[in-house]
């Protein structure tokens, strides 16, 4: 009897566990389900800043990202909170902050002090998205012996970053994705918009290009993100996405690689407007919706945990069969 035929067989409600037994059928039918729980995993963060943040877009000032960073060091984060609770651990990447972080904990992967400000002049070179999207593609060649990994980001502006990206490559308007992030005014929700069109006009990124539009308007974060994805396909590593900005990394990953989609995972829908659009363009439905709107690996860190609930309910059961 097939694993999965036995998880129909369970004493339980048929479908009683609804998108977590979808989640173990997943994995089973592509053939990477372990002989175990499934609980090998880590949660990779990647920090960068943003030249946009100066431009009043966040409730955060563009210094806050490196501090972000040292609380999560220090344990004063939600998302090492919780890994720390359930006994996984956080892998943090600097692939671009203003300022480095002086720690041996933080893999220095970094590109260049932050992205420019893109509404005075491109994120980066076409060179230096190249270089992020190697680093990130480096950083999960790194990782051995998982069973799954989550990805999530810090960086102030990384949100705006992402809406800039993927208005360029779907051709939409900046209104229609664009939301409050972390909890900004109407009045800098406005800002942002009017800063994303103008930029989008100054730079004219190449719809359905990834690259010009990352280099242009997007970020070294959200490339690194992206490289990391596309390097995580290549391995048969699947990917469990936190919120909003990993989402759009990975739909410009799918759009530079083909080997990464079918193992992508959509841990939850935050409250970024945009965040069901990328979805759905990506054919991925969410494992949860908490009304997350917090960034930084937690929603991430929530699914890789759901997963191996999920995953230790049908191996036990498996073995009663």
């Amino acid at each position: 009897m097939s694993e999965h035929t036995i998880w129909e067989a369970k004493l339980k409600p048929l479908g009683g566990l609804g998108r977590l037994e979808g989640l173990v059928n997943f994995f089973v039918e592509k053939g990477i389900s372990p002989p175990r729980d499934f609980d090998n995993y880590r949660v990779v963060v990647m920090a960068g800043d943003n030249g946009i943040s100066r431009e009043g877009i966040s409730i955060y000032s563009p210094a806050d990202s490196v501090r972000i960073v040292q609380a999560h060091l220090e344990e004063a984060a939600a998302t090492p909170v919780f890994l720390s609770r359930i006994g996984k651990e956080e892998i943090l990447v600097d692939v671009g902050l203003f300022s480095p972080v002086d720690s041996g904990r933080v893999w220095d992967y970094r590109i260049r002090p932050g992205s420019g400000n893109f509404l005075v002049e491109p994120a980066m070179t076409r060179e230096e998205a190249v270089q992020a999207l190697e680093a990130g593609a480096r950083v999960a060649a790194r990782l051995d012996g998982l069973d799954i990994v989550g990805i999530g980001e810090i960086g102030v502006g990384n949100t705006v970053a992402a809406v800039a990206a993927l208005a360029s490559l779907l051709d939409l308007p900046a209104g229609q994705l664009a939301d409050r992030g972390s909890g900004v005014s109407d009045s800098v929700l406005s800002r942002r918009i009017s800063s994303i069109e103008k930029a989008i006009a100054l730079h004219q990124p190449c719809p359905g290009d990834v690259l010009d539009a990352v280099s242009k308007v997007g970020g070294v974060t959200l490339a690194a993100m992206t490289g990391f994805i596309i390097g995580a396909g290549e391995k048969r590593l699947p990917v469990m996405l936190d919120g909003f900005v990993a989402s759009v990394a990975a739909l410009l990953a799918t759009r530079l690689s083909g080997t990464c989609r079918e193992l992508l995972v959509a841990s939850h829908l935050s409250r970024e407007k945009g965040h069901r659009l990328v979805l759905r363009e990506l054919g991925l439905v969410p494992l949860f919706d908490f009304d997350l709107n917090y960034g930084e690996g937690l929603g991430a860190a929530l699914g890789l945990f759901l997963c191996e609930l999920a995953f230790v309910f049908s191996r036990r059961i498996t073995q009663m069969f």
